[in-house]
């Protein structure tokens, strides 16, 4: 089997500060290759940032992660550390730094599995979602092919009157 069909858990992500202390709120931005962009909670001010990331990307994968200031409630990307796929390894810990030697990033590394390991782990997870879009997809249907179907004749024009009227002035026009 290829590297394309096999997934590497990234468990966490440790990011600790050399220089100096950050002065505001922090967030992580985890980007990869494929668009797939997850986001971290806000991290209060402090040395050594601990993110559960706990995805599964695939082992070809090229990343990057941006290390987000949080001003009021605009996000400004100060640090970005991009990794390359031969990066990544079973069961162990990755460090890297960023260019000006200002953070440590330290990502932890689980067993690569494939892909149907993974649907296999997140499986109830991706069921749940399918049936739930299934079950919207099947009710879209039936609005499509009742707006799709002609309404003609005096059974559809009576049905919509009667649909339109208070109930009383329905039941008094019943009555006569």
């Amino acid at each position: 089997m290829d590297d394309q069909d096999r997934y590497i858990h990234l468990k966490d992500i440790y990011v600790n500060f050399i220089k100096r202390r950050p002065t505001s709120d922090l967030e992580l931005v985890f980007k990869d290759d494929t668009g797939a962009k997850h986001k971290s909670v806000r991290f209060k001010k402090g040395d050594l940032v601990h993110w559960n990331l706990d995805i599964y990307v695939r082992t070809e994968t090229s990343a990057t992660l941006s290390i987000q200031r949080a001003l009021f409630k605009i996000s400004v990307t100060d640090i970005s550390i991009e990794f390359k796929p031969n990066q990544f390894g079973d069961d162990r810990a990755v460090g890297l730094e960023d260019n000006n030697h200002r953070v440590t990033v330290n990502f932890l590394c689980g067993r690569s599995r494939t892909l149907t390991d993974v649907t296999r782990i997140l499986g109830f997870q991706a069921h749940t979602v399918l049936a739930l879009r299934v079950n919207m997809l099947g009710g879209l249907e039936k609005y499509h092919q009742i707006l799709k179907t002609p309404q003609t004749g005096n059974f559809a024009a009576s049905n919509t009157r009667a649909s339109i009227r208070h109930p009383i002035c329905a039941y008094r026009s019943a009555q006569r």
